[in-house]
């Protein structure tokens, strides 16, 4: 019997009948073979000195996590576990977590911090970036400051018995100008040892300093002994005059004494709590007890009561003006202010100065004593964003929070953007995933950027979002083409060839990424600005390559291309202005017929086709809540989940930010005003709480950027976060506005 001759038939018979018992109107995915068994990769652990000694390697499944193997964390006495790192990485760039994707043999390092009177977050690592020390400039700033982050700085020079920097700075603007530098930090170190910090100005030649090295805080020569495993507070001052030539230097930090101590025996350090302040004799004096606090942040001021306050019982905490800086009874005030005055500064546009209020708290002792605070409430944003708890551990757990990342945040194995690791679980590429930069011509694809984006957020425990694959804006020649050339009305060869061009797109990117895309933004924006309602199939964008050939039947096949590639993914469609009533309303009539036609081609299919509607949400102060409101509401009934996919919110309305224009770095040329901010921080908060009541569609909330200076929109300074990387009013109304996990 000729085996394979029947082996052929039946697959013919299968192929034009289907299977027995299968549902002939479901729709099919290409056979596969079966798949050869999983590579295996083994974890090794070090665990560095802690308990237990040893820790069994690990054997899974390439591409995979350590999920329920992940091991219980070491102990070490006096030190907290600050999680398992890869032996190679230096710059603890990445955090191996049980969900982490492993692809290849690794050993991973148990990393080891101090305790801080119980305060210490593992999380609020910064990774050295200039000679292992902090590495930050503050080029003609005033103030540096480093709050909470516990860091651990190089070894000392086991040759010359000095250390590294940790932040190195210019006073070209003080040339000639007597400034004072202080510093503060708390210092921890793992041996008796004798410590100084120094300020290095140059060369002791020309050194308007009358001397290279200054003794800013610390050993200060008298001999004595930092001891050894123990938080010390240092602090110190010095002034002088910064001459030509010679203003540039490094704050570096260095043994104290007998040196040699330090090189016979290694000695970790670790500072934290680190703030550098210069200014000159113009700049504004700021009173002890004189705290700055952005408006809807809280400070805890029994953490600033003087060493006479300490530890007595504060019968009463009370404010000069509870209407801007309220305190309550335990000592924690906050700033709820909606505008400042004229003479507050609230109408003066931001780049000018911030608006500023200030408050007296008391603070009354059992005893009778007393300690007065002056609180400026302020819209200058103080704390930095990896001194904030992490984002993502607000949200509930069915909303991811998102934002973008650029091209230079990918590394060749993890993001390498530490604020997208500690405060996002989701992540879209801003431009690398777009159909120009991936299509160099029909059939031909540089994969490049777009793999290194992918590959480096899923190794780093994101949901990857693609974005985009057709749009009408930033397309390859090629696609544009297929519009112009052709006739009007195209003709049945040029739909067909249209038509099988955007399928093989589609089916090729979708299937290069199949299993590592959360959800695709199948179809962007595909409506134009005048979109007000009527007919969906004919207020579509004329200039959309794919609707002018093959009309609105495209958006059916492109999204039916798409669920045969991947079915795994979900797929939204996603769009601006859907605030507005006609814009919303061919929305949801486009995602209803599609939907509907998918369910008569495929009645037993229980997937929609169109899962999501990614709402991007690009605002501006002239767009209410109730807009948005009604925007969800329209959307309900569809069954789809919802996205809010790309919010960022103008400080100012929209006629007001166009005479600036788009681009980034424009937050120089911003004309938006403190009260401006004051709007921008309110409309967060009022659009959250819309979002609380549709956490059951709402599957995401996704920010268009982290800091305004690299904003799109940054003459508007839109995000949540300023240039310097700070929490401005709207951070603090954003978080009080999230869903209760």
């Amino acid at each position: 019997m000729d085996f394979k001759r029947i082996g052929i038939l039946l697959m013919i018979t299968l192929f034009l009948f289907g299977c027995p018992g299968e549902d002939p109107e479901k729709p099919h995915k290409e056979e596969e073979t079966n798949p050869p068994p999983p590579t295996q990769v083994t974890v090794t652990f070090d665990v560095d000195g802690g308990t237990p000694s040893t820790i069994n390697p690990i054997t899974i499944n390439q591409g995979s996590s350590l999920g329920t193997k992940y091991p219980a964390n070491p102990q070490k006495s006096g030190l907290a576990f600050a999680g398992w790192y890869a032996e190679t990485d230096i710059l603890y760039s990445l955090k191996y977590i049980n969900s982490t994707v492993i692809n290849s043999n690794i050993t991973l390092k148990a990393r080891w911090l101090p305790q801080k009177e119980n305060e210490y977050d593992v999380g609020s690592f910064i990774p050295p970036t200039v000679n292992n020390g902090v590495g930050t400039s503050i080029t003609n700033n005033l103030t540096y400051q480093s709050k909470s982050n516990v860091t651990k700085l190089s070894p000392i020079d086991s040759t010359v018995g000095y250390g590294w920097n940790v932040v190195s700075y210019s006073l070209s603007n003080y040339i000639g100008k007597e400034i004072t530098i202080t510093l503060s930090m708390d210092v921890w170190i793992s041996a008796t040892a004798k410590i100084a910090w120094q300020i290095n100005n140059g060369s002791a030649a020309a050194d308007a300093w009358g001397g290279a090295w200054k003794v800013v805080a610390g050993d200060n020569a008298d001999g004595s002994e930092i001891e050894a495993n123990k938080w010390v507070h240092l602090e110190g001052t010095v002034t002088g005059t910064p001459a030509s030539g010679n203003n540039n230097g490094n704050l570096v930090y260095l043994s104290g004494g007998d040196t040699g101590q330090l090189k016979e025996k290694p000695i970790d350090i670790y500072i934290a709590n680190f703030v550098m302040k210069i200014r000159d004799s113009t700049s504004p004096v700021i009173p002890p007890n004189t705290i700055l606090l952005t408006v809807g942040s809280n400070k805890d001021l029994t953490k600033e009561l003087n060493n006479e306050m300490k530890g007595k019982t504060i019968s009463t905490w009370v404010s000069s003006n509870p209407a801007k800086v309220a305190v309550n009874s335990s000592g924690i005030i906050t700033s709820n202010i909606t505008s400042f005055t004229t003479e507050e500064g609230g109408n003066q546009q931001y780049r000018n100065g911030p608006a500023e209020a200030q408050v007296t708290i008391t603070a009354t002792a059992a005893d009778g004593k007393t300690q007065t605070f002056i609180i400026i409430a302020t819209t200058e944003a103080q704390e930095y964003i990896m001194d904030l708890p992490p984002l993502k551990e607000k949200f509930p757990a069915s909303i991811l929070i998102g934002n973008i990342a650029a091209t230079n945040d990918s590394g060749v194995t993890a993001i390498i953007n530490q604020s997208l690791i500690r405060h996002f679980n989701a992540l879209t590429s801003e431009n690398d995933m777009k159909p120009s930069s991936i299509s160099t011509g029909k059939g031909t694809y540089n994969w490049t950027n777009a793999d290194k984006f992918v590959n480096a957020a899923t190794a780093s425990g994101f949901k990857v979002i693609g974005h985009t694959l057709l749009w009408h804006n930033q397309i390859p020649a090629w696609q544009q083409n297929i519009g112009t050339s052709a006739s009007s009305p195209p003709t049945s060869e040029q739909k067909a060839e249209a038509l099988t061009a955007m399928k093989e797109y589609v089916t090729a990117v979708v299937t290069h990424f199949k299993g590592k895309i959360y959800s695709w933004d199948v179809l962007n924006e595909a409506f134009p600005d005048s979109a007000s309602g009527g007919d969906w199939k004919i207020a579509m964008r004329q200039e959309n390559p794919w609707f002018k050939v093959i009309g609105s039947d495209f958006v059916y096949e492109a999204f039916l291309a798409a669920r045969l590639a991947d079915p795994d993914a979900k797929l939204y469609y996603n769009d601006y202005n859907t605030d507005q009533t006609g814009r919303a309303t061919v929305i949801r009539d486009m995602v209803r017929d599609v939907n509907q036609k998918y369910k008569e081609a495929f009645p037993s299919e229980t997937q929609l086709l169109i899962e999501g509607i990614g709402m991007q949400e690009h605002h501006n102060t002239g767009v209410t809540a109730a807009s948005i409101r009604a925007a969800l509401n329209m959307f309900r009934p569809l069954g789809v989940k919802i996205a809010v996919s790309e919010i960022d919110v103008l400080g100012q309305d929209w006629g007001s930010f166009s005479s600036v224009g788009q681009g980034a770095n424009k937050h120089a040329s911003s004309t938006v005003t403190n009260n401006g901010l004051m709007t921008q921080a309110s409309l967060y908060k009022q659009y959250m709480d819309v979002y609380k009541d549709f956490t059951d569609i709402i599957e995401r909330i996704s920010i268009w950027g982290i800091t305004d200076d690299k904003s799109w929109r940054s003459a508007g300074l839109p995000l949540l976060f300023d240039d310097k990387g700070k929490a401005k009013p709207a951070y603090y109304k954003f978080v009080e506005g999230i869903p209760t996990p």
